[in-house]
């Protein structure tokens, strides 16, 4: 990748540092002391159901908030690429980057956030929460089956491979948890939105690593050389596949959260360092990630990635434009669709804080851009992932103005501005 690119990348992000606080001082000056345009005043808000407005959809918070993330993002790959320029971030480094995401940084992370989330709610919530891996198994057969049809559109295998795998799966823990801290930064939402996106990861993480793995790498029921494995080996290794670190970080998270005794020696007991290392560890993995991303678009491309990547000179620039309109456009559509039938059935609960919580993450799940970790499940397949790593970076450049307005959509229609 040319040092051009990643100067622009530092560019912006200063443009947006820059332009962030002066805009919202100035929408700030116009609408200090209301919400949709109406004052502030707590016991009137928490029973009023906000309306889908104008001011609400250029909410300043939001704005804010939306660019601000996105300028993160977008420093971290320009310093990570500056790091890979300078032979700093090595092909070496990136693999190892990208096993310790998958062995060690997302299980630790989803261990002590599912575990944590499970021994701060009674008895009597604790079955709302399950709405979230429901929902999220869902939501990726929803995009699982669009992709199936945007995907017929493209001859190129691989190509073809990455629009089923950027359709399939949105980015379903690191940006929601960026946006929803900046947004309930200083309310005890915040809490709450974490905890809803790490039970959505019980669900997604599974199928991410093994559903997702299929769809890029083709693996099937043979093994290496080509042998048909015996129905017991298919199912060992079904089990193998599905029981991946995350996985196992996800499950012993959920014993020690749901095991009061057994969670008490490792919140509070004499396991607590334990649990503060496995937090500590837990905290490099946004960083990992996004190194990896980073490294894999800077990189020098080998033999097998110059007939296959992704090129941006020689692609066709359709597969960005489908991903787009089915990232930004169609998902969410689909994604409000399924949280009113939700609602119709009672299952996100009366209007409540909680409910409005779960309502907006569900919705912002479904208008992220594709998942990151698609680069990372390329390093450790060993496939060639710098055209993955090209596509991710061109949506997620793209997606700044598409994500602060389906920010402001998400939180005005889930109702979360009324408990704020």
């Amino acid at each position: 990748m040319r040092p051009r690119f990643f100067l622009s990348l530092a560019y912006f992000s200063v443009a947006c540092a820059l332009i962030t606080p002066t805009l919202h001082r100035r929408i700030e000056r116009r609408s200090r002391g209301t919400i949709h345009g109406k004052k502030f005043s707590p016991a009137r808000v928490v029973n009023a159901r906000p309306t889908v407005t104008l001011n609400a959809s250029l909410n300043p918070v939001v704005v804010k908030a939306s660019l601000s993330a996105t300028a993160q993002l977008l420093s971290a790959l320009g310093i990570g690429g500056m790091l890979a320029k300078r032979n700093i971030l090595d092909k070496n480094a990136v693999k190892a980057l990208s096993k310790l995401t998958y062995h060690v940084f997302q299980p630790t992370f989803l261990f002590v956030s599912v575990a944590r989330t499970l021994r701060s709610v009674s008895n009597a919530q604790k079955p709302s929460l399950w709405i979230m891996p429901i929902a999220g198994v869902v939501q990726i057969a929803i995009g699982a089956s669009l992709a199936l049809v945007t995907s017929r559109f493209f001859r190129d295998d691989t190509t073809r491979r990455h629009v089923q795998m950027c359709t399939t799966f949105a980015n379903a823990g690191p940006l929601p948890l960026i946006f929803s801290a900046a947004l309930l930064e200083g309310s005890p939402l915040a809490g709450m939105a974490a905890a809803a996106v790490s039970f959505y990861l019980l669900a997604w993480s599974p199928l991410f690593w093994t559903f997702g793995k299929i769809i890029l790498s083709g693996t099937s029921s043979k093994t290496e050389n080509g042998a048909s494995n015996s129905p017991l080996q298919r199912v060992v290794t079904g089990i193998k596949q599905f029981l991946s670190p995350p996985v196992i970080g996800s499950l012993i998270g959920m014993l020690l959260g749901s095991v009061p005794r057994l969670g008490n020696l490792f919140f509070g007991g004499f396991l607590q360092p334990v649990t503060g290392a496995c937090q500590t560890l837990g905290t490099a993995y946004l960083p990992a990630v996004m190194l990896v991303l980073a490294g894999s678009l800077v990189l020098p491309q080998d033999d097998l990635e110059n007939s296959t990547a992704i090129s941006f000179k020689k692609a066709s620039p359709w597969p960005f434009v489908t991903l787009f309109a089915t990232r930004f456009i169609v998902m969410p559509l689909l994604a409000y669709t399924m949280c009113r039938l939700l609602i119709g059935a009672g299952l996100l609960g009366g209007h409540s804080a909680r409910s409005a919580i779960f309502h907006f993450i569900l919705l912002l799940q479904g208008c992220t851009p594709p998942a990151q970790n698609a680069v990372v499940l390329l390093q450790l397949a060993g496939l060639p992932a710098q055209g993955m790593a090209k596509l991710l970076t061109g949506l997620y450049v793209a997606s700044v103005v598409p994500m602060t307005l389906l920010l402001s959509w998400c939180l005005s229609t889930s109702g979360v501005l009324a408990f704020l």
